[in-house]
């Protein structure tokens, strides 16, 4: 994958060259609306500390204006963002990843072993990311946890149950579930066959760190103990 730096791309409030590609493809807006609302942050909240106005955040989510560097820096700093995570261009080589090209990952949960194919680009800069788990009969997530974003499973075969705070849901095949991350979750398989689901989760969950070629250079799939919640 290929990186254009747009450090020096033109905005609204500053004049120079035009930059190589057009502002729009860096998507500013619409990724610093994710990650507002990744983070629960609401316009007025943001507004407030940012000292920018809510009509003015507003217009430059919904790509109707084009944030200067010092507010794009002040924003992305409010939130805790590094600046040039919206000022960096990526363009992937492939958009297509063949099915014999997927970064495979074994998740150890004691002494089940659950297979993840990681179905999306690497990506710094992506707002989400799929995989394909095949989680073995009785194989689960562990004790609940949550975290900032949400999740979307469905089930392409077997069944899953997933706990989402008090409440517990059998997903079968053809079945789906979105929830908010926020909220205490953990699945199993309770059956005794196989379960195959695709499992999305905005923002990238951790699993992104393990995409690196393991240490021995075999390519072969590697090894996690960190589940993929």
């Amino acid at each position: 994958m290929s990186g254009i730096n747009a450090l020096n791309v033109q905005t609204s409030d500053e004049k120079g060259p035009a930059s190589p590609f057009s502002v729009d493809q860096l998507r500013i807006g619409p990724r610093l609306k994710a990650a507002r609302r990744l983070q629960r942050i609401t316009l007025a909240e943001l507004s407030k500390r940012t000292s920018i106005s809510i009509s003015l955040l507003s217009r430059i989510e919904n790509d109707k204006s084009v944030p200067s560097l010092e507010s794009l820096f002040v924003i992305t700093n409010t939130m805790g963002i590094d600046i040039t995570t919206f000022l960096t261009l990526e363009i992937p080589d492939e958009f297509l990843i063949k099915k014999e090209s997927r970064q495979t990952v074994t998740v150890v949960n004691g002494e089940v072993e659950i297979e993840v194919q990681v179905l999306t680009l690497d990506s710094e800069s992506a707002l989400l990311e799929g995989f394909l788990l095949k989680l073995p009969p009785r194989a689960s997530g562990g004790p609940s946890m949550s975290h900032e974003g949400e999740e979307l499973i469905y089930v392409v075969k077997g069944e899953l149950e997933v706990t989402v705070n008090d409440s517990t849901f059998v997903a079968k095949r053809g079945d789906s579930l979105h929830y908010p991350s926020h909220f205490d979750h953990t699945y199993r398989n309770a059956s005794d066959q196989e379960t195959v689901v695709i499992w999305i989760n905005t923002p990238p969950p951790k699993i992104s760190r393990l995409r690196k070629p393991p240490s021995n250079g075999d390519g072969e799939s590697h090894r996690s103990e960190d589940p993929i919640r």
